[in-house]
């Protein structure tokens, strides 16, 4: 059963998320691609430096690291972060052809960005391009078939609460009263003057103070999203992609997913959450390469 949302974006980003650092080099790589896997590719030295740029700023991350100190464990890469660069940079930036004797795909044009296959739209599996294609009109959101959220967390920052103050001020005012002082006379007369004298009278405060109170709000921590969108014309009947992940966790998944389970159902549990990942392999010219990846739900 699809959820049709025919006229509504499926994702509006806040542009701090887009000035995280992986994600900003990420959207650098977008222009570096042609769509339709019929037409070579033309790699420039740019375009290399932008990969390797990337590549730099997902190995910094505590993600990669772990995914690097995990396939060493695994006996699946070299020790050292050289060797994990070299095999993430073959895996996914390699060109390789998916027909016609063309090169014009590689396996990040498909899963972070898209491509165009024989009429069909192949791969798109990352939420922030699908998010930039909505902004530029070139992909349309129809609707969605499945979703797994993997829960909220609730924000930590407080809220600044004005709220009056309850205390009040002491304001001298003269008193109204009079006072009666006897005279001498031959008789004694009361003559009344006025009384001096003030008295501190208390008036509420008109200032307010403001009052932190903890937020109630919550974040999602991100979820999957099986779903059925057109881009550049061309329906896509079904899609998968994570939503609210970082590209370097994505990369990182994929990656692992694909030495230890290439071909199959990979299986995996976030937020206590169960999933799969599925991968495929792609041989070219004697090198085993990521056809495609994306997440199962």
């Amino acid at each position: 059963m699809i959820h049709v949302h025919l006229f509504s974006r499926l994702l509006t980003i806040n542009r701090k998320a887009l000035q995280i650092p992986t994600v900003a080099k990420v959207q650098k790589l977008y222009d570096n691609y042609i769509a339709d896997v019929s037409v070579n590719e033309q790699v420039t030295s740019p375009e290399i430096q932008e990969e390797n740029d990337l590549l730099d700023a997902f190995l910094k991350t505590s993600v990669m690291k772990y995914t690097n100190q995990f396939l060493i464990q695994k006996r699946l890469v070299a020790s050292g972060q050289k060797a994990f660069r070299n095999l993430l940079h073959e895996l996914w930036f390699t060109l390789y052809s998916r027909g016609n004797r063309k090169v014009g795909s590689s396996a990040f044009e498909h899963v972070f960005l898209g491509e165009l296959k024989r009429g069909e739209v192949s791969g798109m599996h990352n939420w922030i391009y699908f998010s930039h294609e909505e902004s530029l009109k070139h992909a349309n959101y129809m609707g969605w078939i499945k979703k797994l959220d993997f829960g909220t967390v609730p924000n930590t920052y407080t809220t600044c609460v004005k709220v009056p103050n309850t205390s009040t001020t002491c304001v001298k005012v003269p008193n109204t009263y009079t006072t009666c002082v006897k005279v001498p006379n031959t008789s004694t007369t009361c003559v009344k003057v006025p009384n001096t004298s003030t008295t501190c009278g208390k008036v509420p405060n008109t200032s307010t103070t403001c009052g932190k109170v903890p937020n109630t709000s919550t974040t999602c921590k991100g979820s999957i999203l099986k779903l059925q969108h057109k881009w550049e014309g061309v329906i896509k009947p079904v899609g998968s992609m994570f939503v609210g992940t970082s590209p370097e966790l994505e990369m990182a998944l994929y990656t692992v997913c694909f030495l230890t389970r290439p071909n199959e159902r990979c299986r995996l549990s976030m937020a206590n959450k169960v999933f799969h990942i599925k991968t495929f392999t792609f041989n070219y010219r004697g090198k085993s390469l990521i056809g495609s990846a994306f997440p199962e739900i």
